[in-house]
């Protein structure tokens, strides 16, 4: 509940960019669902969402395109 709480006081301000880190780090599976169908209808606006998470599978989903930093340079 922390999580959402915090993601929609974050989206009251209407940021251009959202930046996440481990975003369904403790969440249950019905709350990552949840999470997804925010994430999703977010991709829909004029918004960038960068999303820092080691569960690729998930970011698949709704990610346009991926990016694996390692030692400090993307590859």
């Amino acid at each position: 509940m922390k999580q959402k709480l915090t993601l929609t006081k974050t989206l009251l301000s209407e940021p251009e960019i959202l930046l996440l880190d481990e975003p369904a780090s403790g969440l249950d599976p019905v709350a990552r669902k949840e999470l997804s169908d925010i994430l999703k209808s977010l991709s829909t606006q004029e918004i960038t969402i960068i999303i820092s998470s080691h569960i690729l599978t998930e970011l698949s989903d709704f990610c346009i395109s991926v990016g694996i930093m390692e030692n400090g340079k993307m590859g």
